[in-house]
């Protein structure tokens, strides 16, 4: 495994119930991280644990509970395991059942982004990273004092080749990446100077092959 500042550091990632989160656990590991898997689903929870560990990790695991108020001492209970918190990863916006509107699983990791901070930021750096889709509008970073983005996920979109970061003259960064996961590694690694708070991942729509041969 090629050493990355990611080396030896804690990564907790909020929502492995979803696919987005079990990927960006499993290439946080591969860059060097220790994972706290932290999800409502215990057998994924322990799949993806498994998976984790068969590569080389040594993951650990936080069950949360279906009420979001229980969520600040699950996370409190997750950082005390492991010691300290240098990154969390947020995909609970992205972890909502068939039919229930996207905004719930929204407020419910804002929610998430809250007991975060409000435990982890004042006990040394911690970086959050939160997983947004497009047509929900972007909140303001939780803390201006600390180090909290956005990385902004449109619809139907395929990842291309990797590709150098642009910077816009409004302060936004547009990545180009191969995947999700790549994305929130690169950022995680940003200097604190280099803090964005919102990220936009510009992708290829998916095209449609209908009618093709």
């Amino acid at each position: 495994m090629a050493r990355t500042v990611l080396q030896g550091r804690v990564a907790l990632v909020l929502g492995i119930d979803t696919a987005l989160g079990r990927a960006a656990a499993q290439q946080l590991s591969r860059a060097g991280c220790r994972v706290v898997l932290a999800g409502r689903d215990d057998m994924r929870l322990d799949s993806i644990a498994d998976q984790i560990a068969k590569k080389g990790g040594e993951p650990a695991i936080q069950s949360l509970s279906e009420v979001p108020s229980d969520w600040y001492d699950s996370i409190l209970d997750a950082r005390d395991t492991v010691g300290h918190l240098h990154f969390v990863l947020n995909a609970m916006a992205f972890d909502h059942e068939e039919g229930e509107a996207i905004e719930d699983s929204c407020k419910r990791a804002q929610q998430a982004d809250g007991y975060a901070a409000e435990l982890l930021f004042e006990h040394g750096p911690t970086k959050v990273l939160t997983l947004w889709p497009e047509e929900i509008a972007v909140p303001p970073p939780i803390r201006p004092d600390a180090w909290h983005g956005y990385l902004v996920l449109g619809p139907r979109q395929r990842m291309d080749t990797p590709a150098p970061a642009e910077l816009d003259k409004s302060g936004v960064y547009h990545l180009r990446a191969s995947g999700v996961a790549d994305s929130a590694v690169f950022l995680f690694q940003l200097p604190p100077s280099a803090r964005p708070g919102r990220v936009y991942l510009t992708g290829i729509q998916t095209p449609d092959r209908k009618g093709e041969a």
